[in-house]
């Protein structure tokens, strides 16, 4: 039991000295019903699989003027963020009955055109050591 929490310390000192802190800004929430939930993934394969890397769900009340604001601490290498306005707070998306999502989404540094998913790629960021990177991810309803 000691030595596994001396582990657990020293796994997560080692996350806090080298972990990356990322200000996620996002913009253009339509209102304040439901949910924001963001994820990040660390590769297309897990983008199109839609398994994030991690991914947390926090309540709207933070918003104010249609923007909400939130840290991550990440370590430092490449990753795509996207964000869920989970207006019925089910945990998915909703779409209609053709298919067009009916709550809306964002991507880091992403500006959303059209009804196909980006790639990572377009979407992804470089996290580098001891670097408060800002994200902004500008929320899209269709």
């Amino acid at each position: 039991m000691k030595f596994s929490l001396t582990i657990l310390v020293l796994l997560l000192f080692g996350l806090q000295t080298s972990a990356q802190i990322l200000e996620v800004c996002i913009k253009n929430i339509r209102n304040t019903k439901g949910q924001l939930c963001v994820a990040i993934f660390k590769s297309e394969e897990d983008f199109r699989a839609e398994v994030p890397f991690w991914g947390m769900k926090y309540c709207k009340s933070e918003i104010k003027d249609k923007t909400s604001r939130v840290l991550i601490p990440v370590l430092p290498g490449e990753y795509g963020l996207s964000v869920l306005d989970d207006e019925n707070s089910d945990g998915a998306m909703k779409y209609n009955f053709i298919g067009f999502p009916l709550e809306g989404f964002g991507f880091s540094n992403y500006k959303h055109k059209g009804i196909r998913k980006p790639r990572f790629k377009q979407f992804s960021f470089d996290a580098t050591i001891n670097q408060k990177m800002l994200i902004s991810v500008e929320m899209v309803y269709l």
